[in-house]
């Protein structure tokens, strides 16, 4: 008998604990922004829910513009060992300091010259408050990716659990008690994002046990540099994956209106949460592949996970089409039933991108995060052409529908080219195998045991 699926259940040992505590924060996020969510909707009505949404969408569209992909060099650097975590946090640090400078004077510009021609019926004064976000987020993206680079996903979870319940707490204080609406949900978003900026920079202190680490022949310019290098050709992938995310939204704003972008972002805020499996596993694998410097055991977890991530998602899918209705008026109210149609449309394409996600860690963890951003310019491009032909025609269902083909393009793109640079057949990554139930069977049992463990209701290991 083949010992080879036992082996390979061993190897999921550790990625089974921490996807173990990572789902268990991912579903406390995902209920309380589901709750953020449905509050917003609720108290805003669509038309406050879209300004919200669009107001967001400059400065986090900035945030990934300027981050020049260091998030993702800490993570590839530090996590093969090569650079020390204090090395790497002082020159976050400054580059950190040296972009959001560079954003605070390029949002005037933006805001002054072109926010009634980009932004229409968004009031300038609630632009100018969202900006906030801005080197905020830039931080906090920094900061809550080094727990990851040095595999700290007990405090890394602690950080992404603390956000979304001081958002939704200031956010019921300021629209109910202080009557501030759209601007006090926009507030309410800046202060989560700063508790968890500080919380992850706190929780960095704990790994720099030798301040001397952070002296050397390299200086923080130097391996600033080194990180500019590696992180541009992620970076890349990055910006046009988050353009390709949000030009939807954009694009829905330009045809049509405000309304009609609040009500087709409820569609997209429940979709993307679809994305819990690939999400969990992706932060769980990424540091784990980068220190992993022989492709064999690589290309032996990476089908496993695709298939994995792929399947449950379709059936986490196919559950939402059914209760989609009911759940959705119950949640949101019957101002909101229009967002069913569009829902029911993004949902194969976030089964297929789940799948894609973890293709694209491969690629970036064997150090050529540029073939990510190449496919990213082709599936931005689709999906934009998609957009533009479709929205005019069938409006927020055309988006959807322009989205789920820019998606399954993405699945079909690195599907083909993984299976040639690993060499094997392009099904390895779509079809379940038999050995993938014991597998599944291993790593749900690590993963429960770990839930257990952190709910005080098992042994302790």
């Amino acid at each position: 008998m083949s010992t080879e699926p036992v082996k390979k259940g061993r190897g999921l040992k550790s990625v089974g604990r921490d996807a173990g505590r990572t789902m268990i924060v991912e579903f406390w996020s995902i209920g309380l922004g589901l709750t953020l969510s449905v509050l917003l909707a609720r108290s805003l009505g669509p038309e406050g829910n879209g300004l919200y949404a669009l107001a967001l969408l400059l400065p986090t569209t900035m945030a990934q513009l300027l981050n020049l992909g260091v998030a993702s060099a800490n993570i590839y650097y530090v996590g093969r060992g090569e650079v020390l975590l204090a090395r790497a946090l002082r020159a976050t640090t400054r580059l950190g300091l040296i972009l959001g400078l560079t954003g605070l004077l390029i949002a005037p510009l933006v805001v002054h010259f072109r926010g009634a021609e980009w932004f229409p019926g968004v009031p300038t004064t609630l632009m100018w408050v969202a900006f906030a976000a801005y080197p905020i987020g830039l931080f906090q993206g920094y900061y809550v990716t080094l727990l990851t680079a040095v595999k700290d996903f007990r405090r890394f979870n602690r950080t992404l659990a603390i956000m979304p319940f001081v958002t939704i707490l200031l956010a019921a204080f300021f629209i109910f008690v202080l009557g501030l609406g759209v601007a006090g949900a926009v507030l309410a978003y800046l202060i989560g994002q700063l508790s968890g900026t500080i919380m992850s920079r706190v929780s960095l202190r704990t790994h720099l046990e030798v301040p001397e680490d952070a002296r050397g022949p390299e200086s923080w310019w130097t391996y600033g540099r080194r990180c500019i290098q590696y992180g541009w050709k992620a970076h890349l992938s990055n910006i046009l994956a988050f353009v390709n995310y949000r030009a939807d939204v954009f694009l829905v704003n330009i045809f049509l209106n405000p309304a009609l972008v609040g009500i087709y972002f409820v569609a997209v805020q429940v979709a993307e949460r679809l994305w819990l499996p690939s999400k969990i596993l992706s932060t769980v694998l990424l540091p784990r592949m980068a220190e992993t410097h022989a492709k064999e055991g690589m290309a032996d977890l990476t089908p496993i996970m695709s298939r994995l991530v792929l399947w449950t998602t379709v059936a986490i899918c196919l559950f939402i089409a059914v209760v989609a209705g009911p759940v959705v008026r119950v949640l949101f109210g019957d101002a909101y039933m229009g967002a069913i149609p569009p829902l029911l449309w993004l949902l194969p394409g976030i089964a297929l991108a789940s799948s894609a996600r973890i293709v694209a860690n491969d690629f970036a963890a064997r150090g050529h995060p540029e073939w990510n951003s190449m496919l990213s310019a082709a599936i931005l491009v689709v999906n934009i052409a998609a957009n533009i032909v479709l929205i005019p025609r069938y409006g927020i269902n055309g988006a959807a529908i322009a989205t789920t083909i820019s998606y399954a393009f993405n699945m079909v793109t690195k599907t083909i080219i993984y299976s040639r640079v690993s060499n094997s057949p392009w099904h390895v990554q779509i079809i379940p195998r038999r050995e993938d139930f014991q597998l599944m069977k291993v790593a749900l049992g690590l993963v429960w045991a770990t839930v257990e463990r952190r709910l005080g209701r098992g042994p302790r290991a």
